[in-house]
C-alpha cells in the first residue's frame, strides 16, 4: 500500500510539473503576443498597409500638416501604450493621398456610367495671385452601407462628390471648359484602366461625361454662361455623332447623315438629348442682392433731398479737402470724387481697426468681423455689431484716443468716430444690419433645401 501511495504521489507531482510547464509557456506566448500587439507594424512586405495609409488621408483631411502626420500618428499610439515601427515620410503621406483620390476617381467614373444623369458645379477663386478652379458632382448613387443591396436603384441617394481642386492659368471660359474636358479624361482613363471596369465588363469615354451632364452649376459671371455654351455645343456634337453612328457604320458619310437623323427626331425628344440646364450660385444671388441695394440707398438720399452719409475720406484726400480756398477747386473735386461715404466704408474701416492681425496678447472670445476679406455677408454682420454696440464702440475709439501719451486720434481712428456719430451713416448701417436677417445664403445651404432641388431636378 505504501509503495501504491507513493506512486500515485510522484504521478500527481508529474502532472502538477506538466501543467506548471504548460501555465508557463502559455504565459510567455501570452506576453510575447502581447508585447506584439503593442507595436503597430505600419508595413507589411515592405509596403505600407491599407490601414496606415487611409489613416493618414484621414489626418490631412482633419489639417494636419503632410510632415507633421508621423508625430500624431506617433502621440496617438503612445496615448494607448503602443508603438509604432516604422515611420511615415511626408512624400509617402502625399503619395497615400494622391492613391486615395484616383481611387476616388474610379469609383465615380462607375457610379457615372451606372447612372442616368449628374450635375456639375465649378467654381474659381485667386489665392496669392494665383487663380484656383474647384469641381464637385451631384449624382444618384449607391449609399454602400452594410446590409443594403447596392445594386438596388431604389436604396440610392443623391450624393454629393468633391473631384478636385486645381490651379489654371486664368478663369476665362476657355481656360473652365479645356479643364472641365481634362477632368473627364482623367476620370474616364481612372475606371476604363481599373479592375471595376473589367468586372463590370464596360469601358467610358469621354463624350459619355457629356452626354450625362443634366445641368451646371457656376456664378452669374459672362465666363459661366460663356462656358455653358461650349459645353452645349459639345454636347449637341457628341449626340450627333452617336446618332450617325447608329445610322452609319462607315464614317464618310456619317457626318451629313447623323445631323439629318438628329432633324427628324421629335421636338421633346430632341431636347431631352441635347438639354443642358445652367443654374446659378445662391452666394452670388446673395451678394449681388447685397450689392445693389447699398447702390440703391446711395441713390436714395439724393432722390428724397436728404444729408448724404459724411464723407469718409483717407489722409492724402482729407488733406486736400482741408485746405479749402488755397487750394486748385480742380484737385479738390476730384479729392471728393474719389473718397466715398456710406455705411459700406464706415463697416470696412472698422474692420481694419478693430479686426487688426495684431492682438498685442489680448484673447478675445469674439473677433470683429473680417471685412478686408472676401466673405459673405461680412459688411452686413459688421454693420449689426456696431448698430448692436454703438455706444461700446464709440468708447472704445474715445478710450484709444486718451490712453496715448499725445491724446489725440489717428487719421483711421478720427474718420471712425466720425462715421459712429453720424445719423446717415447709422441709418446705412441699420439697412445693412436689417439684411443680414434675411437668411438666404443659411436658407440655400440647408440639406433639407438641398433635398427639395434634388427631388426636383
Amino acid at each position: 500500500m505504501e509503495k501504491l501511495a507513493t506512486a500515485w504521489l510522484h504521478k500527481d507531482i508529474h502532472r502538477l510539473d506538466m501543467q506548471q510547464h504548460c501555465a508557463q509557456a502559455t504565459l510567455h506566448d501570452t506576453h510575447m503576443d502581447l508585447q506584439s500587439k503593442k507595436v503597430w507594424v505600419l508595413k507589411k512586405q515592405g509596403v505600407y498597409t491599407p490601414h496606415a495609409r487611409r489613416l493618414a488621408r484621414e489626418l490631412l483631411k482633419a489639417g494636419c500638416a503632410s510632415e507633421h502626420v508621423v508625430n500624431a500618428m506617433v502621440a496617438c499610439t503612445h496615448a494607448f501604450g503602443m508603438k509604432v515601427c516604422h515611420k511615415m515620410s511626408a512624400h509617402t503621406v502625399l503619395h497615400a493621398c494622391d492613391k486615395g483620390g484616383y481611387f476616388g476617381l474610379m469609383q465615380l467614373g462607375r457610379e457615372i456610367m451606372q447612372a442616368e444623369g449628374f450635375r456639375e458645379s465649378s467654381n474659381g477663386t485667386t489665392h496669392q495671385k494665383i487663380t484656383y478652379e474647384s469641381h464637385h458632382v451631384t449624382i444618384l448613387a449607391p449609399t454602400y452601407k452594410l446590409g443594403v443591396d447596392d445594386t438596388d436603384k431604389l436604396t440610392w441617394s443623391h450624393q454629393v462628390r468633391f473631384i478636385d481642386l486645381e490651379p489654371a492659368l486664368d478663369h476665362t471660359a476657355k481656360t473652365q471648359f479645356e479643364g472641365t474636358k481634362n477632368l473627364a479624361s482623367r476620370i474616364v482613363s481612372a475606371y476604363s484602366n481599373s479592375p471595376l471596369s473589367q468586372r463590370d465588363g464596360t469601358k467610358m469615354e469621354t463624350n459619355d461625361w457629356i452626354q450625362k451632364e443634366e445641368f451646371q452649376n457656376m456664378d452669374h459671371a459672362s465666363d459661366g454662361k460663356k462656358k455653358l455654351r461650349f459645353c452645349q455645343e459639345w454636347k449637341e456634337e457628341v449626340i450627333h455623332k452617336d446618332l450617325g453612328e447608329k445610322v452609319l457604320e462607315e464614317m464618310d458619310l456619317s457626318a451629313s447623315l447623323r445631323k439629318a437623323k438628329f432633324l427628324t427626331l421629335g421636338e421633346s425628344e430632341h431636347m431631352l438629348l441635347v438639354s443642358l440646364i445652367f443654374a446659378g450660385c445662391g452666394g452670388h444671388k446673395d451678394l449681388n442682392a447685397f450689392k445693389y441695394g447699398v447702390v440703391r440707398m446711395n441713390i436714395t438720399w439724393e432722390l428724397k433731398k436728404r444729408p448724404p452719409p459724411v464723407l469718409l475720406a483717407n489722409n492724402a484726400n482729407n488733406a486736400v479737402i482741408q485746405l479749402g480756398q488755397e487750394a486748385d477747386s480742380a484737385a479738390i473735386q476730384h479729392a471728393v470724387d474719389s473718397s466715398t461715404h456710406s455705411g459700406v466704408k464706415l463697416a470696412s474701416l472698422a474692420g481694419s481697426l478693430f479686426n487688426h492681425k495684431k492682438v498685442h496678447g489680448l484673447k478675445m472670445f469674439r473677433k470683429f468681423p473680417d471685412t478686408s476679406n472676401t466673405r459673405y455677408q461680412s459688411h452686413s454682420y459688421a454693420a449689426a455689431e456696431l448698430i448692436t454696440f454703438l455706444d461700446l464702440y464709440i468708447e472704445l475709439v474715445k478710450d484709444a484716443h486718451d490712453a496715448k501719451k499725445k491724446a489725440e486720434f489717428n487719421h483711421l481712428e478720427k474718420t471712425i468716430a466720425k462715421g459712429l456719430e453720424d445719423p446717415s451713416t447709422l441709418a446705412e448701417l441699420a439697412a445693412m444690419a436689417l439684411s443680414a436677417l434675411v437668411a438666404l445664403l443659411s436658407l440655400t445651404t440647408k440639406p433639407e433645401f438641398n433635398e427639395i432641388i434634388a427631388n426636383h431636378s
